[in-house]
């Protein structure tokens, strides 16, 4: 192994590496408990947890940057750093059998979270007494769906996902004779009917 190869084999191995990763958790845990409030659970999650970086808004120029690292780049990072460690500072002893296991098991909680990352898929069923239901619904992912009944079996459906709700933003599509203007978008928000059979609005 070359000099160089060495070095980074040592810096990916360091304590301090493993308690920068830990004291960053930390951090971003507490960080998105104070947002939870006003983004809601599954908004601040992805914005603190589900990102290489943590991006924030500074209103007054209108611009976003990057500020501190996301929950990939530190679960990844403390990956690497205790697979290091293994090869590198723990030498096997059945007298530290216990150690073994705990990084072990923290190793499988990183593994895990990312498949679950990568692959979990949550939706609810909601079935009053008395009915039926044939779907189910997501409670994180929301969308504007226009429809249009064209006969007692068939409806004409056109829906726009969550990804295109941004303030200003015109929605439109070929099967429609109309635009729609997003006004104003609230991620952590319950739509509702206040006056008039085409008028909506939405809170927190």
């Amino acid at each position: 192994m070359s000099n160089y190869a060495k070095r980074i084999v040592k810096a990916l191995s360091s304590l301090k590496l493993t308690v920068f990763c830990l004291t960053a958790f930390m951090v971003l845990v507490f960080a998105m408990t104070l947002e939870q409030g006003s983004l809601g659970l599954f908004e601040a999650k992805k914005k603190y947890f589900e990102g290489l970086l943590v991006w924030w808004e500074f209103q007054k120029w209108g611009v976003k940057a990057p500020v501190f690292p996301g929950g990939l780049t530190l679960g990844f990072a403390l990956f690497c750093n205790l697979l290091a460690g293994h090869f590198t500072r723990m030498k096997w002893a059945w007298n530290k059998l216990g150690i073994w296991l705990l990084h072990i098991g923290v190793l499988l909680l990183l593994v895990g979270g990312f498949v679950t990352y990568l692959k979990s898929s949550e939706s609810q069923l909601a079935i009053m007494e008395g009915e039926t239901a044939w779907y189910s619904e997501s409670a994180q992912y929301s969308e504007v769906v226009v429809a249009k009944t064209v006969n007692s079996s068939t409806d004409s459906i056109v829906s726009f996902p969550q990804g295109l709700l941004e303030e200003g933003r015109f929605l439109s599509h070929s099967t429609l004779p109309f635009r729609l203007r997003i006004l104003k978008y609230y991620p952590n928000s319950m739509a509702f009917r206040s006056t008039g059979p085409s008028t909506f609005g939405a809170t927190q």
